[in-house]
This record gives C-alpha cells, structure tokens and sequence, in this order.
C-alpha cells in the first residue's frame, strides 16, 4: 500500500516512534489488542502496522506507550475472522499467541494476506542451514550475518543474543 488515507496516516504518525530507522510501513490499521498493565491483563485500542520487517501492534499510554512485535522468521501462522462490520486477527510464533480483535472488516483480511507474504518472503531468502555440526567454520558468518539483521532492527536484542549464543556454543 503506497499511499495512507489521512485517518491511517494519523495512525501511522502516534506509532512511529517505534519504528527502526529504513522500516517501511506495508499496510496499517487499527484494533484492540492485549497488554500487560499493572500486573494484569488489559484490552487496549492500538495501530497494527505491517512493515517490511515486523508486525507491530503499539497503543499509548500514559506517558509512554507499549508495543508488541512479531518479526516475519519467528511467526509460524496467521489466522483471521471476518464478522458483519469488524474481523479478529491471531498471529502464532512457536506456541505463542497474540490476538487482535476490533479490526475494521474491510482491512482484516488484505493485512492476513499480506503478512503471510512478507512470512513467505523471508522464508524464501534464509540461507540454508549448515550439513553437519561438525561443519564450524561458517558459524562466524552466522553470527555476522545475525549482526546485520540486528543493525536493521530485524532481530531485537535478545533474539539476537539468544542465536548468537547458541551458535557460539556450537565452536
């Protein structure tokens, strides 16, 4: 989606705090998604972005705001429900829910296709995985590769401290 309807643009312009530097929005809408407040569970009114890298949902807060995302390598599935005037949109990464619910109608559906795109593309440009765990030799182009990914806001810290220590276990 190249152009934003003023009412999205609005939208885009409370959530762009949270966005890495060169990540370019895909689509946007709004809904209400789960947040941990106080200690509790709460229903909140927020933007889902759909950028390049990641699913983003972000709602404001007293003097902040909280966010979720979900990047594209880590989502395993993408499911939605369509009702008369709003849909739901569940996002599932390994035995991870996130649910969003309160989405316009129209919008639920193209913003399911088009994050199951960007899953296919990422999946489609992964290297493969090494042979054998004997083979240790590209591991430090692993981890210079996972830098990268990091450096562009693909990866947040600590999946990129999770991977890069597994790979390191693995010299």
């Amino acid at each position: 989606m190249s152009e934003f309807t003023g009412k999205q643009q609005k939208e885009i312009n409370k959530a762009k705090r949270v966005l890495a530097q060169g990540e370019t929005i895909l689509d946007v809408t709004t809904g209400i998604g789960t947040v941990r407040r106080m200690g509790q569970q709460q229903k909140r009114y927020g933007v889902l972005l759909v950028t390049d890298r990641r699913v983003i949902f972000f709602t404001k807060k007293l003097g902040g705001y909280e966010m979720s995302d979900h990047v594209y390598g880590l989502l395993t599935s993408v499911d939605y429900k369509k009702g008369m005037i709003k849909g739901n949109l569940n996002l599932s990464a390994s035995g991870d829910h996130y649910h969003i619910s309160q989405i316009p109608k129209n919008d639920v559906e193209r913003l399911a296709q088009r994050i199951r795109a960007q899953m296919a593309a990422v999946r489609s440009h992964s290297a493969p995985a090494p042979n054998s765990d004997s083979d240790k030799s590209g591991i430090p182009e692993q981890i210079k590769k996972l830098a990268i990914l990091h450096k562009q806001g693909v990866l947040t810290d600590s999946e990129f401290t999770a991977k890069k220590a597994d790979l390191l276990s693995r010299l």
